[in-house]
């Protein structure tokens, strides 16, 4: 499989800053329950 460089850089690039940890995990529920809807 080839990799994609600008991909990958685009994805390492983005570092983002979580301040509140219980606030990241209700997102990350919330849009994992989005996509496992959609999957349904």
């Amino acid at each position: 499989m080839m990799k994609d460089k600008a991909l990958e850089d685009l994805f390492l690039a983005q570092r983002p800053i979580f301040q509140d940890q219980d606030e990241f995990m209700n997102r990350l529920s919330s849009r994992l329950e989005a996509v496992d809807y959609i999957l349904r």
